[in-house]
């Protein structure tokens, strides 16, 4: 479905509206179905996207090797004076996508999440009784999504109360 600012349910005149995108239509599609995620599909694709950018790093190093030795046939005056050139431009240009490949997906300063326990939890360890943790506002999990909130912090705090726990994974 389309998602904008989080939301995928839109107000048209009064009428609560949403969109589904084409992925929705290969829920319908028996065998392909059972993939359920699409984000397991971009694995493929970057190994795909790959193998097409490496073909196009080759053309684009061996336009600049033919064009790089024009240059250097041009060049012969310097060389025999002893000022050869240490610049090669396919050199340059290879160097310059992989410093742009490494820095692609760059996050500065590094993401952080609190990792700290509620005191809670430590009341909920202390208790002696067999119980089970019910998480409030509860959210479920199937295989085609998310009903209510995902809070995937709370099963992090299982594991400091060890409590069996609705709505968990671990």
């Amino acid at each position: 479905f389309l998602q904008i600012n989080g939301e995928y349910r839109f107000d048209l005149d009064g009428v609560d509206a949403t969109f589904p995108m084409p992925y929705a239509l290969l829920h319908y599609i028996p065998i392909v179905k059972a993939n359920r995620a699409p984000n397991r599909n971009s694995v493929m694709l970057m190994l795909a996207v790959a193998v097409l950018a490496g073909y196009g790093v080759m053309w684009l190093t061996t336009r600049l090797r033919n064009k790089d030795s024009r240059l250097k046939t041009e060049d012969w005056d310097a060389a025999a004076r002893g000022q050869s050139s240490i610049f090669n431009l396919q050199s340059f240009v290879v160097l310059l996508l992989a410093v742009l490949l490494l820095f692609e997906h760059l996050a500065v300063p590094a993401p952080l999440s609190d990792a700290r326990v509620p005191g809670v939890y430590a009341e909920i360890a202390a208790d002696p009784r067999p119980v089970s943790v019910l998480q409030v506002p509860l959210g479920w999990r199937n295989s085609f999504g998310v009903l209510g909130p995902e809070r995937t912090q709370l099963q992090y705090y299982q594991t400091a109360h060890g409590k069996p726990m609705l709505g968990g994974n671990i």
